[in-house]
């Protein structure tokens, strides 16, 4: 072996020295097992030698076939060289710290290099690996922190996007202007594992999600106003329960769901309120409803058995609003066997002439539209079995704004629905309701969501 000390920065040649039996170097051999000698030739090899600092960090990204690449550099080059799968594509001038290569074959997976040149000399490469894919690739580095007054949300952004969303549990949470990369929930959940999501959009189209999970400690109990059970629903089950508490030494799981005018005790009042709110057009429990939360004016009531999910969705999944199944653009299967029927509100005036019924045992979608334009939400198909009723929703679960209904759609087979020509706008999430005419139209089906 020949060990160069002092090497300057440049090419260098490495070769054989020739004998010198003075200090009993006898040159370059090789031998075979046995110890003889095999006849050989010697190669020149070159290196290039460099202390120069490489530019670092060095991120690649790639949404709709262009792949995205930034970095920093450390020293002033002179100029910086792009390389793709060991062939150079590119030289541009030190100092801008981003390229786009539209070049790259689409379904590969491309290994790209930077180096920067200082009087001719490159630094060491940094290196980073991109699958191209067609995909909005998502935010990076995602972290979620308690910095004692929230939620600290910080990633970084390897793409231009237009804008960015914040998902809090698989819901919309927040819409977010370009560049940004942090974002604090000043009121997040308390109590329970929670899970955030951050995507980046480009023309109107989100991307894939990066995601972090914290739970915060926390001793309040979560609850909605008026379920007394605390199974996520507001039926005849709650106030029975109070009423059985009151007069029959019955359990009670959330006392403070059971007071429906938060007075901060429990009376036949308040069992009566609740039934009147159910059956009839009385007064709906006070806060918190129809979301959940905690009690605003805490008192000695409590509560034993609290909602066992921040949502409070509780029983089966898209049963009630709160617990809406997330869907998208195209076709979503469902049963609405095991729904039971919710009791928030629609009109159909909205809607004449197509009869739309009860809404009975109806289940819970949300949309969150990928981009803008005229959508349509239709189960208008031989896979719907069953006379269907279909509701659209602006809005969240505590303030629903009805935007379409349709009971029984002209041309559509066995009594189905379809509400065309709704405004959606990018990033936006809708609430989608699907139930039965009467008591006796449940079953499978497909709904299916399209823009124009």
């Amino acid at each position: 072996m020949r060990v160069l000390s002092s090497a300057p920065n440049d090419a260098t040649l490495l070769s054989s020295p020739p004998p010198d039996f003075t200090c009993g170097w006898l040159g370059s051999i090789v031998t075979d097992a046995q110890g003889d000698i095999i006849a050989t030739t010697a190669e020149v090899q070159t290196i290039q030698v460099s202390d120069l600092a490489n530019p670092t960090p060095f991120e690649c990204a790639e949404a709709a076939g262009i792949v995205y690449l930034d970095w920093l550099e450390p020293i002033a080059y002179d100029f910086v060289r792009i390389e793709r799968d060991g062939v150079a594509i590119a030289e541009i001038a030190a100092g801008v710290g981003q390229y786009q290569d539209p070049g790259a074959q689409f379904g590969s997976t491309s290994v790209y290099q930077i180096s920067g040149f200082s009087a001719s000399v490159p630094s060491p490469p940094s290196s980073c690996s991109v699958t191209v894919d067609g995909i909005i690739d998502a935010p990076d580095a995602l972290t979620c922190l308690d910095n004692g007054s929230g939620v600290l949300l910080s990633w970084q952004n390897h793409l231009p996007y237009s804008s960015l969303t914040v998902n809090r549990q698989g819901s919309l949470y927040q819409t977010l202007p370009a560049d940004t990369s942090t974002f604090v929930d000043s009121s997040p959940i308390e109590g329970i594992p929670v899970i955030y999501e951050v995507m980046g959009a480009i023309g109107g189209e989100l991307g894939e999600a990066s995601e972090c999970m914290i739970e915060i400690a926390g001793s309040a109990a979560y609850f909605i106003r008026g379920d007394v059970t605390t199974d996520g629903q507001l039926d005849l089950a709650d106030p029975v329960t109070t009423l059985q508490h009151l007069f029959l030494d019955g359990d009670m799981p959330c006392a403070s769901a059971a007071d429906h005018d938060d007075s901060g005790s429990l009376d036949l009042a308040d069992a009566v309120s609740l039934l009147s709110y159910l059956f009839s057009t009385g007064t709906p429990p006070a806060p918190p409803h129809p979301l959940p939360g905690t009690d605003p004016t805490p008192d000695s009531l409590g509560c034993l058995e609290p909602c066992p999910e921040a949502d409070c969705s509780g029983g089966v999944e898209g049963d009630e609003c709160l617990g809406a199944i997330s869907i998208g653009l195209g076709s979503t299967d469902f049963d609405t066997t095991n729904m039971t029927s919710s009791i928030d509100a629609y009109d159909d005036l909205e809607c004449p002439g197509n009869f739309l019924g009860a809404m009975f045992q109806d289940i819970w979608f949300e949309f969150t539209a990928p981009g803008s334009g005229s959508a349509t939400f239709s189960l208008c198909s031989t896979e719907v079995l069953f006379d269907t009723d279909l509701v659209v929703y602006e809005g969240d679960c505590a303030s629903l704004l009805q935007i379409g209904c349709s009971g029984d759609a002209a041309g559509c087979p066995f009594l189905t629905s379809e509400v065309q020509n709704i405004p959606v706008t990018s990033g936006t999430s809708y609430l989608v309701r699907v139930g039965g005419w009467n008591q006796d139209a449940s079953g499978a089906g497909v709904l299916s969501i399209t823009i124009d």
